[in-house]
């Protein structure tokens, strides 16, 4: 397990230049703000807050997040609810694209720690954390914690033969390192193949291109061949033949 997205180190002050991050706001001028607070714990990183001193919007701070193996999102922080200048109805939400992961209503002005099941989810996605009406959150140190992503595909492949007259059988063999899980192929024909090691015929002659695209967790790499493929008009057949009269010599 490692650390895959950090930058929770908050650099700023946020509300000039967000490294990664992107704040907004629905609320109003002046009834909202996101700034770097320096809240010594130990490790000499700032934090951040969301301040929402409006009613009925929200405060938001972002970043895109690849959560391909990710397993948890975890962060340090409090959250204050102004019940002095409002109804308590603040709220901090978490969001990875449109699916809600997370959602907290209660006072928690005590520094704790925070760890999210994300394993669900998947790609890329925006993080947001959403601060409600009336209301204060303070986050530190947002980790995306999940395995290590392997080494993306270095893709290539063989063919066998790699000409012949038509109806040519080509078995290809894909040759690819760094373990793909999926492969896509393009015979040059229009007709393609998921198979890791597809056996294609070509009905046509003709000369084709062929490719593989060869993927796991880690990305993706294509090959392309050019040429790569010749397939021949069949031989004619040989006429066959047959004599219309004959000879013979000698007694009957």
């Amino acid at each position: 397990m490692s650390e895959r997205i950090t930058n929770g180190t908050f650099e700023g002050p946020l509300y000039e230049e967000p490294v990664d991050w992107t704040s907004g706001s629905s609320c109003g001028p002046g009834t909202w703000g996101i700034m770097t607070y320096d809240e010594d714990l130990g490790d000499g990183e700032n934090s951040c807050v969301l301040s929402n001193y409006g009613s009925s919007c929200y405060v938001a701070l972002c970043q895109s997040v690849d959560f391909t193996n990710v397993d948890s999102l975890t962060f340090a922080g409090w959250f204050d609810s102004y019940q002095r200048f409002g109804p308590p109805n603040g709220f901090i939400e978490i969001y990875a694209g449109s699916t809600l992961i997370y959602e907290h209503t209660s006072d928690d002005m005590d520094w704790r720690s925070y760890d999210i099941d994300v394993s669900a989810i998947t790609g890329v996605h925006i993080l947001c954390f959403n601060c409600g009406p009336y209301a204060d959150v303070c986050l530190h140190h947002v980790s995306a914690i999940g395995a290590d992503l392997p080494p993306a595909p270095v893709a290539d492949f063989s063919g066998s033969p790699v000409w012949g007259w038509s109806p040519l059988e080509v078995q290809y063999a894909d040759l690819s390192t760094n373990t793909p899980t999926s492969w896509l192929w393009s015979f040059g024909d229009d007709l393609f193949s998921a198979e890791q090691h597809p056996l294609h015929t070509y009905a046509e002659h003709g000369t084709y291109t062929v490719s593989l695209k060869a993927t796991n967790a880690g990305g993706e790499d294509t090959e392309i061949k050019v040429g790569y493929i010749t397939v021949l008009h069949p031989p004619e057949p040989t006429p066959e033949f047959s004599p219309i009269w004959s000879i013979q010599i000698g007694p009957t």
